[in-house]
């Protein structure tokens, strides 16, 4: 048995794949299997992947149709041999102490599931900022769901959890939610973990690209916060003591990510002020969505950016939210590309 297994969904990632590898082959432990799933990539990916294969019995390559990541990383799961499963995505990349340092914390205590911190960069390879996991180290875990439910303890790659949880219970990536098809998995496995611990090593370099604008919009994505909420349900109501908690709690949740929805839309698309203005009143305003995110919420679980949101859509402030929201996108922009 691997010591640890790394899955990885590839998507067009021709350019990164290289870079990527790299940071896997020169581990310093070598104890290690790699699965990587190629997602009908159009590029020449899936040829570059089954050069690294041959001859090397620690990477499988799999093929499959575009289905998106949820399902590529579904896909990776059945394939795991490893004791330890990690997740690494093909533009990201590993210290060459990453196997060593993290299996020699999760097997000093027995772990279930690790937190590990990880470094924002950009392509330049200049450091953003670093997340410090540390933080909640002495948190109950019904506190630390809360916390990934919301965003505020990040669900995305920056765990490495032991095989037979995920085995044990099934643990899977939403495949009928975009955006958030992380969440469900992390929080099936955190819920079903024991031993939950934290490491101030940050081995993981997450590398942040600018936004760029598109003239297509899923514009009806909204429509996945009650999709999203009902998935994790069952999790939530496990975790904590009663009904009404449950109830704010996913409250919560849906308000968030209805904001977060509505800015990514205002960031992400090339339509005018008054397109987006318009949008945006729309969408709170509508009926479906007062009825099912009722205004009883914990705003001490939103991110400051989503309080300061909320702030604005509270008071109808559309128009400021649309102008802000292009402001931070552009300032963000600039910070990453110019550093």
């Amino acid at each position: 048995m691997y010591r640890i297994s790394i899955v990885i969904p590839v998507y067009n990632g021709e350019k990164y794949i290289n870079t990527c590898f790299r940071s896997l082959f020169n581990q310093s432990d070598k104890n290690f299997q790699v699965i990587c799933v190629d997602d009908g990539s159009t590029d020449n990916s899936l040829n570059i992947l089954r050069e690294y294969e041959k001859g090397n019995s620690r990477i499988k390559v799999i093929s499959q149709e575009n289905s998106g990541a949820g399902v590529a990383r579904n896909k990776g799961l059945e394939h795991v041999q490893g004791e330890y499963t990690l997740f690494l995505d093909i533009d990201d990349y590993l210290e060459l102490e990453c196997v060593e340092k993290l299996y020699y914390t999760v097997k000093k205590d027995n772990l279930d599931f690790l937190f590990y911190n990880f470094i924002y960069e950009n392509k330049s390879g200049h450091k953003l900022k670093s997340y410090n996991f540390n933080l909640y180290k002495n948190m109950p875990k019904h506190k630390l769901i809360k916390y990934m439910i919301m965003g505020r303890l990040p669900y995305g790659q920056f765990h490495l959890i032991k095989s037979k949880v995920i085995r044990d219970n099934n643990c899977r990536f939403s495949t009928n939610v975009k955006n958030n098809e992380e969440l469900l998995f992390k929080l099936k496995a955190l819920s079903n973990s024991d031993k939950i611990g934290f490491t101030e090593y940050a081995p993981y370099h997450y590398i942040k690209y600018p936004i760029s604008l598109s003239k297509t919009f899923d514009t009806g994505g909204y429509k996945n916060i009650d999709l999203l909420a009902n998935d994790i349900y069952p999790i939530i109501k496990k975790e904590l003591s009663s009904k009404k908690e449950v109830d704010i709690l996913i409250n919560t949740l849906k308000t968030s990510s209805l904001l977060s929805f509505c800015y990514r839309y205002c960031i992400s698309t090339q339509t005018s002020f008054i397109s987006k203005y318009k949008f945006i009143s729309k969408i709170i305003k509508n009926k479906l969505i007062k009825t099912s995110i009722i205004k009883e919420v914990d705003k001490d679980l939103f991110t400051y950016k989503v309080k300061f949101l909320y702030f604005l859509i509270d008071f109808r402030l559309y128009g400021v939210f649309v102008i802000l929201s292009d402001l931070y996108s552009k300032f963000d922009n600039i910070r990453i590309s110019s550093v």
